[in-house]
């Protein structure tokens, strides 16, 4: 919930419009207003002041212009990008519903990067490189434990519809979906033992859909997880 307020005099057609613009705060900080995220804004002046005892018929306000606006949208953005900033490093480690926890956020770590002038992303070195994996689960719980149980990754929630996971090297996500249809790019993992993953894969409720195999470099499994998504690990072993 965003919630604006300012002295300007403005009318409730240009809160409206001020109201808008909050949005664009939100995705400074990374927001997209996923499905279900729920997010609202409502915005009120303090300049307008209801004279109970005016002896007057009629009352005049003054309202700023439609051109004299946009310094007031900058300010919204700003200041919502801003008030997100501060939450997130305010917040402390919460535990709710089911268990479901959610830590707080890295200020030694974060303190860190900055005071070395680190750079969180090489740009160069990521420049038209995969970056980011996705795929699809219709069960969240269970991919996570499936992949977690397997290949040792870590997660982090981020809402009820969406997961995202670390392997050492790649980052990605777990996205929710009603249903999950095979095909498409092929995501290709390594192991150095190829028969004791796909023994996990098979232990952790995956179905080997294509059994060890040799290819010239090496030899290679293709599974699919609880969702239904077709991967494929191999080995040069």
């Amino acid at each position: 919930m965003i919630v604006l307020a300012t002295d300007a005099p403005l009318s409730a057609r240009n809160l409206e419009r001020m109201a808008k613009r909050a949005a664009l705060g939100l995705a400074r900080t990374g927001s997209f207003l996923d499905n279900g995220s729920g997010d609202f804004v409502i915005a009120f002046s303090t300049a307008s002041q209801v004279v109970y005892d005016n002896v007057a018929t009629i009352q005049e306000n003054v309202t700023l212009t439609n051109d004299a606006m946009s310094p007031l949208f900058l300010a919204t953005v700003e200041a919502v990008e801003e008030a997100v900033l501060n939450s997130l490093f305010k917040a402390t480690t919460v535990t709710g519903f089911e268990g479901h926890t959610r830590e707080a956020f890295p200020i030694e770590i974060v303190q860190e990067m900055m005071d070395s002038g680190e750079e969180t992303v090489n740009q160069e070195e990521h420049d038209r490189r995969i970056d980011y994996i996705e795929l699809p689960t219709t069960d969240m719980a269970e991919a996570k434990a499936f992949y977690t149980g397997v290949f040792g990754w870590t997660t982090q929630d981020w809402g009820p519809d969406y997961t995202s996971f670390e392997d050492g090297r790649l980052a990605g996500g777990f996205r929710y979906e009603a249903e999950v249809t095979r095909g498409g790019p092929l995501v290709v993992l390594y192991a150095v033992d190829l028969e004791a993953v796909e023994v996990a894969v098979r232990s952790h409720g995956g179905a080997v859909v294509k059994e060890i195999f040799s290819f010239p470099g090496g030899r290679r499994f293709h599974f699919t997880d609880p969702s239904g998504n077709e991967l494929a690990v191999w080995s040069d072993k």
